[in-house]
């Protein structure tokens, strides 16, 4: 199967995706009770920034639209640096119900009636039923507050020369202590997701806490599907799939 970083990275996406409503739907309020045990939902008052947080991530909604997205991943994790990642590029395109995504030996293809994922390095081919991609509901400011408060997130945003960052802070959630996103004001366009997570054996302990640095170097509207169509990886005889020339060295699995 996908090792842990590439399924990271998807989730990243998913991340980039719907961050309107920063995946925070479990409602489980999930926080550790140190000092004061937190009973009810802190709201965050910014208004500004819970509307700016709203409109900059409508712009990576591609669930909605066709889009582009490359850039690099950068993966720390201190205590297991099996996952670390270091700039690895990748890109991502998706056109109507279908889209390929790329990360170093690692390609998917969800294309046709296929969703097809290669990995080069663990010579694998996996093959399952094309996946339906669903419109993501973004939440109303007022929504998205009391969100944010029911998990104890404070909201600010930080302004430099030629950026915003709207960040998203909770030392004592279990989960994930901090979310936060860079805005270009120059050109207009996300650069940057990051995503700070505790270490569940020593949740205060920040050297082991696990970061993850999404930069976008480059969003387009305009797409062409990157990779190879199925049927050159895939085909399928007498109701069985094979693995064409190209692939002959690989394992096949299907789903």
């Amino acid at each position: 199967m996908l090792k842990k970083k590439y399924l990271i990275l998807l989730i990243s996406l998913l991340f980039v995706g719907a961050a309107g409503a920063f995946a925070w739907r479990s409602g489980t309020k999930r926080r550790l009770n140190v000092v004061k045990p937190v009973t009810t939902a802190v709201p965050t008052s910014d208004t500004a920034s819970l509307r700016k947080l709203l409109q900059y991530t409508a712009l990576l909604d591609w669930t909605k639209k066709d889009v582009t997205f490359n850039g690099d991943l950068t993966i720390d994790n201190p205590a297991d640096t099996t996952q670390n990642i270091k700039q690895e590029y990748f890109v991502f395109s998706k056109k109507g119900q279908d889209y390929y995504y790329k990360q170093g030996r690692v390609e998917i293809i969800n294309r046709g009636q296929l969703y097809i994922c290669i990995d080069h390095s663990a010579l694998k081919v996996i093959i399952a039923p094309h996946q339906q991609i669903e419109e993501t509901n973004f939440p109303g400011v007022k929504e998205l507050n009391n969100l944010l408060g029911s998990e104890s997130y404070q909201l600010k945003t930080v302004k430099r020369a030629n950026s915003e960052i709207i960040q998203a802070l909770n030392e004592t959630h279990v989960t994930c202590k901090e979310y936060s996103l860079t805005y270009d004001t120059v050109h207009h366009a996300v650069r940057n997701i990051f995503m700070r997570m505790t270490y569940f054996p020593e949740p205060f302990n920040r050297k082991l806490q696990k970061t993850l640095n999404l930069n976008l170097v480059h969003t387009a509207a305009t797409v062409k599907l990157e990779g190879v169509p199925p049927e050159q990886v895939v085909m399928k005889q007498e109701r069985q799939y094979h693995l064409t020339a190209d692939y002959k060295r690989y394992e096949l699995i299907v789903i």
